[in-house]
């Protein structure tokens, strides 16, 4: 597992795998039953991160911007080889959470 993002509003949970290569959106809002042996429901979302260079880690959820629509927000920090494996880098990005856009 690479982040976890909660964004309560709407009850949704984002995560990450290790390389942020997929996220999925998850809904939080059905009732969880103790002692179910079942796994998680599906996610309601499945995002491809296409930067393929960029590995979003340590992920905090921002809120949501009413002068930009109101899109949910997330801040990651990752590292970054762009173009070539000789250079690594490291920064932190805005990230839109429902399509993993950099702002």
């Amino acid at each position: 597992m690479g982040a976890v993002v909660s964004d309560l509003s709407p009850r949704n949970a984002l995560t990450l795998n290790w390389e942020s290569r997929v996220a999925l959106l998850r809904d939080l809002s059905s009732n969880f039953q103790v002692g179910r042996t079942s796994a998680f429901t599906a996610p309601k979302l499945t995002i491809k991160n296409h930067r393929h260079y960029i590995d979003h880690q340590d992920c905090k959820f921002l809120g949501r911007s009413q002068r930009h629509g109101f899109p949910p927000i997330m801040l990651c920090s990752g590292i970054a080889s762009p173009g070539c494996v000789a250079h690594v880098i490291g920064g932190i990005a805005l990230v839109n959470v429902e399509s993993m856009v950099v702002w």
